[in-house]
This record gives C-alpha cells, sequence and structure tokens, in this order.
C-alpha cells in the first residue's frame, strides 16, 4: 500500500514546525495592556477585565437589594462570561496585529492537517477496496 499522501502531509507538517521554530518570542514585543469592561442590559452588574482577570465587579445597590440571589448570580455570571468573550476577542485581534506570522503559521497548519485528513481518507477507500 502507497502512502504517498502521508508523505506530503507529513512534510508539510515538518514545515510548519519549521517555521513556528523561526517565529519571533512574543514577550519581546511591546504590547498595550488590555481592559474591558462589560455592562449587563440595565446596568445592574458591571464587570472590568484587565490581563485576563477579573480586575473590578459592582453591583448596583437597588438592583442587587430587590433582587433574588438566582437572578443575581445569574446576572453576574453573565456579565462576566461577556467581559471575558470581549477580552479574548479583543486579546486575540491585538495578538493578529502583533504577530501577523501567527497567521501565516495557522493557514499553513491548516492546509497540512487538509492533507492529513486526506491521506486518511484515501488510505481508508483503499482499505475498503481491498
Amino acid at each position: 500500500m502507497e502512502l504517498s499522501g502521508f508523505d506530503d502531509a507529513f512534510t508539510s507538517i515538518a514545515d510548519v514546525v519549521k517555521k513556528a521554530a523561526t517565529l519571533p518570542d512574543h514577550r519581546e514585543r511591546d504590547v498595550e495592556p488590555l481592559e474591558v469592561e462589560a455592562v449587563s442590559s440595565r446596568g445592574e452588574v458591571r464587570v472590568r477585565v484587565c490581563d485576563a482577570r477579573v480586575a473590578w465587579l459592582g453591583l448596583d445597590e437597588i438592583w442587587h437589594d430587590a433582587a433574588d440571589t438566582g437572578e443575581v448570580s445569574e446576572m453576574i455570571i453573565d456579565t462576566l462570561n461577556q467581559a471575558l468573550d470581549d477580552y479574548n476577542r479583543q486579546y486575540l485581534a491585538q495578538m493578529s496585529d502583533q504577530l501577523p506570522e501567527l497567521n501565516e503559521l495557522g493557514a499553513a497548519f491548516q492546509a497540512a492537517n487538509d492533507k492529513l485528513d486526506r491521506a486518511w481518507a484515501q488510505t481508508l477507500a483503499q482499505a475498503k477496496v481491498e
């Protein structure tokens, strides 16, 4: 059984590894600190995330006193998740701008992965026929 599809896939994977080894250390680049704030729909909860950590959590006192425990916890969790999602999205965009090589590396990795998937599919198809 010929595995030329695997040879091509593994060559592509080796190329990706070589590219990854030549990337500059991201710690050598100055990156502005990222701060994100999320606010619930009516301002009941405010969350600030700095450097991927919750830096501040604020609750509207009038709402907090009138709301039940379940409502408070749900609103805090939803707003916190929103802040963390926003932070992660902005951080990824910031890193993509700072490290454009990662976009190229990601595309090369995806292409190598596709080749490996095709090689497996071809091999399994051949094994079924035989």
